[in-house]
């Protein structure tokens, strides 16, 4: 939730400048990703007990929300909120189904960024796969995905500064395309998903930009930007359900026909398919949200 609301109050003040929101938005997954890179392995030094992680998750959220009443303002112009609507709230498992509805231009940035999220979901089949075809232990497949972690940190602090430079449609490329050799490097072997950590550097940012752009393009149509986030965070749920059933059939499917790496090139596929429409559907640096609307 916290995080909801934070994308909400940056889109808040940001959302005329897609990609300074962008970039801004980084840094914050960034800090995200940093936070969780951390508290694995810092978790490991308390006791041995679940009152102490709980207990400290419980202390630290609570400092966060003294530090955030005193210090962050309300990002809403005043006046701007918006009663609670008990109908509303009844649809709230199905609104993303409004981001498809409203235009086609937020339907296809929607359908783009399903499809850049939904590698997301194969990690439960990468573990099984690491333990039955590469025979790796607990530590080292700890190891890999603190790696994969600590990659996802440096990403979205790398996404901060490129994103100004290149804009969002071939950052979005590069991104998808760093993220796909990765893919083909776990579909490989353990030793070369290791070295693809570095070619796949920037894949952990690939759907920063087309969230941005869904953030701009809904603002144009008059979303609130709570709104917005709210729905994204609704079809990062149902693709929560949806990616590990069918990341568990592909990784079944491909074993009974001696290819347990088919749900890693699905996601080289997908990926593939993702740079092909970044390109097609995502403004230019040059062209602006204004003109890529009447592309889209």
């Amino acid at each position: 939730m916290f995080m909801l609301s934070a994308g909400a109050a940056t889109a808040d003040l940001l959302v005329r400048n897609p990609e300074q929101l962008a970039s801004e938005s980084a840094i914050g997954m960034a800090v995200l990703s940093g936070g969780l890179a951390l508290g694995v392995p810092l978790s490991s030094v308390l006791p041995q007990r679940l009152c102490w992680p709980y207990g400290m998750s419980a202390v630290l959220s609570a400092i966060g929300g003294v530090l955030l009443l005193s210090c962050l303002s309300e990002t809403r112009p005043e006046g701007a909120a918006r009663p609670f609507n008990p109908r509303l709230a009844l649809r709230a498992p199905l609104s993303c189904v409004r981001l498809f509805r409203i235009s086609r231009q937020l339907a296809m940035l929607s359908g783009l960024l399903a499809v850049l999220l939904l590698p997301l979901f194969s990690g439960d089949a990468l573990q099984v796969h690491a333990l039955e075809r590469w025979g790796l232990t607990s530590g080292q497949r700890a190891q890999l995905f603190t790696l994969f972690g600590a990659s996802a940190v440096a990403s979205n602090g790398l996404a901060s500064l490129l994103i100004k430079r290149v804009g969002i449609r071939d950052f979005t490329a590069l991104a998808t395309i760093s993220h796909g050799l990765l893919w083909a490097g776990v579909g490989h072997s353990h030793r070369f998903a290791l070295f693809a950590t570095l070619p796949g550097l920037l894949g952990g940012a690939r759907s920063l930009g087309v969230s941005t752009l869904i953030t701009s393009v809904g603002s144009q149509l008059g979303l609130p930007q709570g709104e917005l986030a709210g729905d994204r965070a609704n079809l990062f749920a149902l693709l929560k359900v949806v990616g590990p059933v069918l990341y568990t059939q592909l990784y079944v499917r491909g074993k009974a026909l001696g290819l347990p790496e088919l749900p890693f090139i699905f996601n080289v596929a997908l990926m593939g398919a993702a740079t092909v429409l970044a390109r097609a559907l995502l403004p230019t640096a040059k062209q602006g949200i204004a003109r890529a609307s009447k592309i889209l």
